[in-house]
């Protein structure tokens, strides 16, 4: 994937103090912004009559969405993984959770090791989890506008069964469908994390 680096030229990850306030000073478009979403679908069903006036019926259905657009899926200060293991701390555990939430002046801070300032004129207040990020002078990078990132999934089986009688009829119908997305909610609807990025 390309990401737009330019807002980031010159800059070096913990040397460089930008922003105190540790917000990102420009919003960024990637080059294929703009691009419009595609979903395919798909269908095929059986239909039985099984004895006079009972018909059965089942069908599979689906689709598949690509480029849908999910700018909050970039965020290219985040807390990773790979950063919470090479710093032996675990988001699962309450007590990684208050020393990343606590300020890098803090006690807490100090008796684990993470007491010391990722660059010179860091705010002390600022959180350890703050200073852990790649780039700590900012905070959130997820303002790529117009990412076509998100996909789409649906699938189901639909079935249906139909009795007619003289005067009247009788349906019975079940659908047992799974649908995902990895774009169309925002992100504070999607899970709970720590650290959310």
């Amino acid at each position: 994937m390309d990401f737009p680096t330019s807002h980031l030229a010159g800059f070096q990850s913990r040397t460089v103090p930008l922003a105190r306030n540790h917000q990102l000073p420009a919003a960024a478009t990637r080059s294929n912004a703009g691009r419009p979403a595609r979903i395919l679908q798909w269908s095929v069903g059986l239909q039985r009559e099984i004895a006079r006036d009972f018909v059965v019926e089942a069908a599979y259905v689906g689709n598949r969405g690509v480029w849908w657009n999910a700018y909050w899926l970039i965020n290219l200060n985040m807390i990773s993984q790979g950063i919470l293991d090479a710093n032996k701390l675990d988001r699962y555990s309450a007590a990684d959770r208050t020393l990343l939430n606590s300020p890098v002046n803090s006690q807490i801070a100090a008796a684990r090791g993470f007491g010391t300032l990722p660059y010179p004129g860091f705010p002390a207040g600022s959180t350890v989890a703050q200073a852990l990020r790649p780039y700590p002078q900012f905070g959130h990078f997820g303002n790529f506008h117009w990412s076509p990132l998100g996909d789409t999934w649906y699938d189901s089986l639909q079935a249906k069964a139909t009795k007619r009688f003289r005067m009247a009829g009788f349906n019975a119908a079940f659908t047992w469908q799974k649908q995902q997305s990895s774009d169309r909610k925002h992100p504070f609807e999607r899970w709970t994390c720590f650290p959310c990025n």
